[in-house]
């Protein structure tokens, strides 16, 4: 008997519990059998599709919480890694792949702070616009990496650590704790620092945005040789790295260039051309660098 016949028992309004499959007679392995595979698809079916709407649902009560701010569908196709839940919040990521040749791998994280929400803006931006063009890279983005934060309108995370001193490089802590520097408990302390490392060993990026504010400048941790683009409203200005940031974990120690965008404060904007500048820049270089020592 082929697995059609009892589907179409089951269509048929048929309703066979678990037990009496098993009181079937030996005859009818294959129909049990296939009684089984057809539940189990369907009861995985149905479980995946729930997550999806529990996923995209969550997605969507956190961008709620952002005044004007567009999610763009983001949270259509958002998903959760293993490590990016704690306590019932979640760190939404979504990608946009490329079939192009040679294409990089480009991460995209907002909000480090959660007094910063306006910086959820850049990448649901950026995630907007490559729905509209064929890109050269692969994408991921995270909008809001510090949720709890976010929901508390301040800067720190649940225990007020700031996560951008909160990465376990190798002089973790040396700099000190500061009231707006705070950097933990101890090296990746923080499970949002844990979320976004999580991202960086599963997507293996070529290049790192780091969306920040109020300052308005673009910081890049990279090689010196390559030109800054020119935009009037976010100036290049070299800041350095510090104990515990993402810049010195990643470019000092492991020679991945990470951009810093520092947006201006909240009521002061950047242009969309700008942005979009901002993008084919990144995009270009991720293309184009070759990981050297730093």
């Amino acid at each position: 008997m082929s697995c059609r016949s009892p589907f179409r028992l089951i269509a048929g309004g048929k309703r066979i519990g678990y037990d009496e499959l098993q009181e079937l007679p030996l005859q009818n392995d294959v129909t049990r059998t296939c009684i089984l595979i057809s539940l189990c698809a369907l009861a995985g079916f149905g479980a995946k599709a729930s997550a999806n709407i529990e996923v995209g649902d969550s997605c969507r009560k956190v961008v709620r919480s952002i005044a004007q701010i567009e999610e763009a569908g983001f949270c259509d196709s958002a998903e959760v890694l293993q490590e990016c839940v704690s306590d019932g919040a979640s760190i939404h990521h979504s990608d946009f792949l490329t079939s192009a040749a040679g294409a990089k791998r480009v991460l995209v994280m907002g909000v480090f702070h959660g007094d910063e929400p306006h910086t959820a803006a850049v990448p649901f931006l950026w995630f907007k616009r490559l729905k509209q063009i064929n890109p050269r890279n692969t994408w991921r983005f995270i909008p809001v990496i510090n949720p709890v934060g976010l929901s508390k309108q301040s800067r720190g995370t649940e225990t007020d650590a700031d996560i951008n001193r909160n990465f376990p490089t190798k002089d973790w802590g040396r700099a000190g704790w500061a009231k707006r520097r705070n950097p933990g408990k101890g090296p990746a302390s923080e499970w949002e620092t844990r979320c976004a490392l999580a991202h960086i060993r599963s997507f293996n990026p070529d290049m790192v945005v780091a969306v920040h504010a109020p300052y308005g400048i673009l910081d890049f941790d990279g090689p010196k040789t390559w030109r800054m683009p020119d935009i009037s409203a976010l100036p290049s200005r070299r800041l350095g790295t510090y104990p515990g940031s993402l810049g010195r974990y990643l470019w000092v120690e492991r020679g991945i260039p990470v951009l810093t965008v520092e947006l201006p404060a909240r009521g002061r904007f950047v242009p969309e051309k700008d942005l979009i500048l901002l993008q084919d820049w990144i995009g270009t270089v991720a293309k184009q660098y070759r990981k050297e020592k730093p």
